[in-house]
């Protein structure tokens, strides 16, 4: 393979592993479909009354 050749494919996968890391970052700022049905949200914890004396 050429030098020309290995350095834009080498380019090419670098931008690519770049889209990814910023679709990852997104999708853990915003939620994406995808890691919410993944991980089910956990339930609330019942809310504890204070008696009085």
């Amino acid at each position: 393979m050429r030098v020309k050749n290995k350095e834009i494919r080498r380019r090419r996968h670098r931008k690519e592993q770049k889209i990814k890391e910023a679709d990852r970052a997104l999708r853990l700022q915003y939620g994406d479909k995808k890691t919410v049905a993944a991980a089910p949200k956990a339930k609330p914890a019942p809310k504890k009354t204070k008696k009085a004396d």
